[in-house]
């Protein structure tokens, strides 16, 4: 999963040592069974997983969405987008013993495009509540989605 090109605030400390910002290891999470259709007769389905990361004062949360299709009698990962970032950062602290908190929060939605590259429906992770965003086109090549950044 490449976090490099993720318009959300934050990415997982493991990203800042990756190559290029990919990571290859998540917890997975639960199954995304929404009805996505990357061809006109090609359906896929999501794999939901995250990281966890613990401050000394605080801590951070990160999503994301694998997507995967059925080639012959295997599945094969045809996507990996980062999706959610969520962040509780610990501050100053004051005389009163209470402490300033910097919290932030975003996530991306995953939108299938009506246009089509290479015979696949192209992919748009895009912010909730918008901002940049990111599409990605089908590689023939490859047989995956390729990230072109707007």
């Amino acid at each position: 999963m490449d976090w490099s090109k993720s318009s959300l605030p934050q990415q997982p400390m493991a990203a800042n040592d990756a190559k290029n910002g990919i990571i290859d290891f998540a917890i997975a999470e639960q199954f995304d069974l929404a009805p996505y259709k990357i061809a006109p007769d090609q359906p896929a389905f999501g794999l939901r997983v995250s990281w966890m990361e613990g401050y000394s004062g605080g801590g951070a949360n990160f999503g994301g969405l694998c997507l995967f299709t059925v080639e012959g009698d295997r599945l094969k990962q045809v996507l990996a987008v980062p999706m959610s970032a969520d962040a509780d950062i610990a501050g100053d602290w004051h005389k009163d013993g209470t402490r300033d908190h910097d919290i932030s929060e975003a996530a991306n939605v995953l939108i299938v495009s009506p246009h089509v590259t290479n015979g696949h429906f192209d992919l748009i992770v895009k912010g909730r509540t918008g901002g940049a965003q990111q599409v990605f086109r089908w590689a023939k090549d490859a047989g995956v989605y390729k990230s072109e950044s707007k």
